[in-house]
């Protein structure tokens, strides 16, 4: 076969001869065996370690809610029903503004319900005025009484119990027992005198 292949090379004729037979040998050579697997050959997976869950630290329970305690005795009064009569000589007053005075005057109203004779009713255990101005607007609000003079006030009185009168105004309470009410007071001014009156729509 080699001869052959030799001698048929050595004339231009020869090549196509040449060529049918390596074609013929390569054929006979059989295609290449492809790798096989047995039904007993198994796929092995190398996976990553499972962590173990990590849940969220709940943060810590504050209180909520009214933390006020809870008096089952506590009857209503007449000192809680009726409005103290408050009253402020002109002469202490004396050079003040609109403001000033009717800031004493609601500490005067303020102090009648921290007394220690007041019913645990209407009792507070302090307070503190955040803020006394004037709004333009309020003269045409339906309000009575309408006084000599009107203002806005803000405040804030710390309450003992439950039930206490005071639930009874809008306001917030927030969780040191603090109740913030707002509201408008009208101021009297008469015979060397002022009073005030909370006006109410």
């Amino acid at each position: 076969m080699a001869a052959y292949i030799i001698r048929a090379l050595s004339t231009k004729k020869s090549i196509p001869i040449f060529l049918a037979v390596f074609i013929l040998v390569a054929c006979a050579q059989g295609p290449t065996p492809l790798p096989t697997y047995s039904a007993s050959s198994t796929l092995t997976l190398t996976l990553p370690p499972i962590l173990p869950g990590i849940s969220p630290t709940p943060p810590p329970r504050g209180p909520t809610g009214i933390q006020l305690p809870f008096n089952e005795q506590v009857v209503n009064s007449e000192y809680c029903q009726t409005q103290p009569d408050i009253s402020l000589p002109a002469a202490e007053v004396r050079g003040l503004n609109e403001e000033k005075i009717a800031l004493k005057l609601l500490k005067l109203w303020l102090t009648y319900y921290q007394a220690p004779q007041a019913p645990s009713f209407c009792r507070i255990d302090g307070y503190h005025i955040d803020r006394v101005y004037y709004d333009e607007r309020t003269p045409s609000l339906p309000l009575e009484p309408k006084g000599d003079f009107m203002r806005n006030v803000q405040f804030s009185i710390k309450l003992i119990q439950l039930p206490t009168d005071w639930m009874s105004w809008a306001g917030e309470l927030d969780q040191q027992n603090w109740l913030h009410l707002a509201g408008v007071i009208a101021v009297f001014h008469s015979q060397d005198v002022y009073k005030m009156e909370f006006a109410n729509p």
